[in-house]
């Protein structure tokens, strides 16, 4: 054996180790782009479809009208009940405005560490669950109970979320039908039960949906049929990912592509300037990494798991 034959694995063993740390961090970036630039792309699509007062105060009958029929028409008795305790109000109303975007993050966020054939799937069943929202949003605007009138004996309860001091602007009233609260609650337990693995950690997902129906309720933003819509719309759009599951994107170019997109369409209305500041640097950020986890043969890698492709086909 010479020298050469020796030398050889040393001086390629740091390469090889540098090269799957690299991935990683990129497909953990580029995801992360995916994911914010999809969302932002959706909360302008949401403004854009929100429809008149007249027609969401229509459709909201219609929804009442429903309820009625059904036998299940007590919102305003429940919320009343709970309007007695304001603390209880109060924490109902934070837990309105911030769980709805904590929750779908930690369950993407375990769903990639733990399997991430499962992930490419659910991460679109999430996204298709919102594509749907916002057709329904637009084709039936529906007014929440709160801006009902004085008739229907309903408080209203201010409930603001994580994303309006980044997006003020771009906020729809009308988007009642169906509760996304609810859609994003049971695509979390769905999505994460069969990769937990203790019985306490699925205990607690299915408390945060039970509480997130509550939560809507007793805030008066969704009727009872808006939850049940909402949970249709996560069946619906499970179908459908599970259907076009494809190879899982692996572009840095096109994570950036969409982050700066959706800084341009945040932009524009003149939202607010943070997202487009986040978004230029977030899009700058992937697309330098990718430049330095270039391989030899000139391609970016963006991931470390070769099972991913075949679990994603």
């Amino acid at each position: 054996m010479s020298l050469v034959d020796i030398a050889l694995p040393v001086e390629t063993q740091p390469r090889t180790t540098a090269r799957r740390v690299r991935p990683y961090a990129l497909g953990v970036a580029v995801e992360a782009a995916l994911v914010a630039g999809f969302y932002q792309w959706y909360s302008v699509a949401r403004y854009l479809v929100g429809g008149s007062m007249a027609a969401a105060q229509r459709n909201a009958m219609h929804v009442v009208a429903w309820e009625r029929t059904l036998g299940i028409f007590n919102e305003s008795s429940v919320q009343a009940a709970a309007v007695a305790h304001p603390a209880l109000v109060h924490a109902a109303a934070y837990y309105y405005g911030t769980a709805h975007f904590i929750v779908p993050t930690v369950a993407l966020v375990v769903l990639y560490r733990r399997d991430r054939g499962r992930y490419v799937t659910w991460r679109n069943a999430l996204a298709w669950t919102s594509v749907l929202a916002v057709a329904a949003f637009a084709l039936f605007p529906t007014m929440p109970p709160r801006l009902l009138g004085p008739a229907f004996h309903f408080t209203g309860v201010s409930a603001p979320g994580l994303d309006r001091p980044v997006v003020p602007a771009l906020y729809n009233g009308f988007a009642a039908m169906p509760s996304l609260h609810a859609a994003y609650a049971s695509w979390a337990v769905a999505a994460l039960w069969p990769v937990l693995r203790s019985w306490w950690a699925r205990a607690l997902f299915v408390a945060h949906f039970v509480v997130t129906v509550a939560v809507v309720i007793v805030t008066a933003n969704h009727f009872y049929l808006d939850v049940f819509g909402g949970v249709v719309v996560m069946a619906i759009g499970t179908v459908i990912a599970r259907r076009r599951a494809r190879r899982p994107v692996r572009s840095a170019a096109v994570a950036a592509g969409v982050l700066l997109a959706a800084a341009v369409l945040i932009w524009l209305p003149r939202a607010a300037g943070l997202p487009l500041a986040l978004d230029v640097a977030g899009g700058a950020g992937i697309l330098i990494a990718a430049s330095v986890s270039r391989d030899s043969s000139g391609r970016t890698r963006t991931d470390t798991a070769p099972e991913l492709t075949a679990a994603a086909r």
